[in-house]
């Protein structure tokens, strides 16, 4: 089962190595990332956001939290 942020970078047309490169982290940590492993900062949700042009609360809800606790 893909993980709902895998889902966002495929439907903003990105493949893996493109979006490392735009969001400057390594390969292994968004890997991480999508399978649930690991959970990005603030300043990453922000980029990822700009990135697969979503809103900050959509990336929370992808991660599994209920809303931004920052906004």
């Amino acid at each position: 089962m893909q993980s709902k942020i895998r889902q966002l970078r495929i439907d903003s047309g990105l493949d893996t190595i493109e979006a490392t490169e735009k969001l400057k982290i390594s390969y292994s940590f968004l890997n991480k990332i999508e399978r649930g492993d690991r959970q990005p900062g603030r300043d990453l949700i922000e980029r990822m956001s700009k990135l697969y042009e979503c809103s900050i609360d959509q990336i929370y809800k992808s991660l599994g939290r209920s809303e931004c606790r920052i906004c």
